[in-house]
């Protein structure tokens, strides 16, 4: 979440942040970061934020100092009553960006209140509306070039009263610029849903401009107890939000006269309805058999996709029906059979061939990465350039692309190792142990994996010969318990000695690795992480199809007409029997 909100305001070197209801500073200390990998001086960042909570204030100071931040203005007071960032002659104090995720239906009270004039509009005191006076709040501290990004409860798009009022003045001002509708289930403890507000005091002046509608909330990774934006639902979200997109059901542009006729109601679905059609059921289908060939057409994508499989499932039935091939007669077969097809495996090696190609292009540069500048530059080509390498080839669309290549990059170890080799160069400390193993010792690595193997499978003859009811293999009269335990006894040595000698092992390989070894090592890993993110992705679509298909079996192969056959059958077999023992 914080993920997004940096991405949506985009903060720069130079930039004062703000978040008035800091919390333990995650918001700050993302926007620090993203400065960072950007390739900005983050000392020439200004941080500010204010939190009502001592513990969780004193919270914040101390992550500051742990993520190396040591000049961030942190002040302790509730932001509605007193606010603590303060001019030296009185007045507030303004941001470039503002960024907040404010507790939802707070109560408030002007009783005490400072600086009143923050607000256009006061909601209800004691009514827990206090949604919009944070809102409030934030606009009158942005500077009039400002951005700033808010996560607000769905109630403040949609109630009357002062809340309407606010909106209006919102969207009369032109500093709407976006409204963004999130999963459920994104914060812990809670599955309401949130949305986002960005505000862009740039527009000022603008004549009657257009609001961005974004719907994302169907787009997310579910979690047991969270769910997760995925870097391609961020991805898609911040492309879609600075390109001004409109998507089918997903983003739309609404004029400020469409939102006056709708009475200033923001509410999401209004203007992006994206919920799924309902499933189609043909009846005839049902009652005599076939599968709808619109049904099947209409899953066109997968069959361009994958040249060959419509013809190996279906066949004619009869003009407007099909029938699976006898192959497909059961359902479990669809699974093994498309993902051994040979055009779901040419369109596959399609893409590992155009990587290769595409990773080969663009190796002197990722080599000849010198700075941290220089890796947010590469990534902001990179990302450019696979998308459009990428995207011919079918299967993953610019969102996937992008946000799979957004993933792979900022995966934990791939993003600290360009770090490192950008401030460092080609070390073997980035090497891990198991890669230095497998380079300098795999010998030894073989053999101690063989060692594992056989004392896993000692161990289970061992556990069988024990059991009370065992019967000696005659056809290998030389397998014995005393065998058995000797052979374990003397694999255990074995795999104990290796594991002792791991770390002496690694430390006097790596010692001996040259930065020219290192570098192939290093690189060698990077492509090899970003073949296996790609294939995620493709392996995601391919089960997509197979759940397609399964659920067209589900559907249409067992007939009304048959089931209703079956059970006259059944019902003359139970009375045949029923007769048969005089009950009838």
């Amino acid at each position: 979440m914080q993920n997004l909100l940096t991405h949506l305001i985009e903060p720069k070197e130079g930039m004062s942040i703000y978040d008035p209801t800091v919390g333990s500073g995650g918001m700050l200390i993302q926007s620090h970061n993203y400065v960072a990998q950007s390739g900005g001086n983050t000392r020439n960042l200004s941080l500010f934020g204010q939190e009502s909570n001592g513990t969780t204030w004193s919270l914040c100071r101390m992550n500051m100092l742990l993520h190396g931040i040591y000049t961030a203005k942190i002040h302790n007071d509730d932001t509605i009553k007193t606010p603590r960032h303060i001019e030296a002659d009185g007045r507030l104090q303004s941001f470039d960006r503002v960024i907040a995720n404010p507790p939802f239906s707070q109560n408030y009270t002007k009783n005490g209140m400072e600086h009143k004039d923050r607000f256009q509009v006061f909601m209800p005191e004691g009514g827990k509306k206090a949604d919009f006076m944070f809102v409030q709040h934030m606009i009158s501290v942005l500077k009039s070039d400002g951005k700033m990004a808010v996560i607000m409860p769905h109630g403040v798009l949609f109630r009357g009263g002062e809340e309407k009022t606010t909106r209006k003045w919102l969207l009369e001002k032109g500093w709407l610029e976006a409204v963004i509708g999130l999963p459920g289930g994104l914060f812990y403890g809670t599955g309401i849903p949130a949305s986002i507000l960005v505000i862009n005091k740039l527009r000022s002046g603008v004549s009657r401009p257009q609001v961005l509608f974004i719907n994302a909330d169907r787009e997310y990774k579910e979690g047991k107890n969270q769910n997760k934006l995925r870097p391609e639902d961020i991805e898609k979200i911040s492309y879609v939000y600075r390109n001004k997109l409109e998507e089918p059901h997903y983003s739309r542009l609404v004029t400020l006269e469409e939102l006056e006729a709708e009475e200033y109601n923001l509410n999401i679905r209004r203007y992006v309805d994206n919920a799924p059609p309902p499933e189609p059921h043909d009846v005839k289908a049902h009652l005599n058999g076939g599968i709808p060939e619109a049904e099947v057409e209409a899953m066109s994508g997968y069959f361009n996709n994958y040249t060959g499989t419509k013809e190996m499932l279906f066949m004619a039935l009869r003009p407007g029906y099909l029938q699976f091939t006898p192959d497909f007669a059961d359902k479990e077969t669809i699974k093994e059979q498309i993902e051994t097809n040979q055009g779901v495996i040419n369109k596959h090696h399609t893409y590992q061939t155009t990587l290769q190609e595409w990773w080969n292009k663009h190796l002197p540069a990722i080599k000849a990465i010198n700075n941290q500048k220089a890796v947010f530059d590469l990534y902001r080509k990179l990302l450019a350039d696979i998308s459009t390498t990428l995207l011919p080839l079918g299967i993953l669309d610019q969102y996937k692309v992008r946000g799979a290549f957004a993933a792979y990059w900022n995966d934990e170890t791939i993003l600290s190792d360009l770090k490192s080799v950008a401030a460092s160069g080609w070390g073997a400390n980035l090497i891990p142990d198991e890669e230095i193993l497998k380079s300098q010792f795999a010998d030894l690595l073989d053999k101690h994996e063989q060692n594992l193997n056989q004392l896993a499978e000692a161990e289970a003859l061992k556990a069988e010969m024990e059991a009370e009811d065992y019967e000696p293999d005659e056809s290998q009269p030389s397998k014995t318990l005393k065998k058995e335990k000797d052979e374990i006894k003397v694999l255990k040595a074995e795999i104990g000695a290796m594991d002792k000698r791991r770390d002496e092992l690694v430390a006097a390989a790596r010692v001996k690795i040259t930065p020219a070894e290192a570098e192939q090592l290093i690189i060698a890993r990077w492509e090899r992480t970003l073949y296996s993110t790609i294939d995620g992705y493709l392996k995601q679509y391919q089960q997509g199809f197979v759940a397609e298909i399964e659920n067209l079996h589900d559907k249409y192969t067992v007939t009304l007409k048959s089931l209703i056959s079956e059970r006259e059958q059944e019902t003359q077999l139970l009375n045949q029997y029923l007769n048969e023992l005089g009950y009838e």
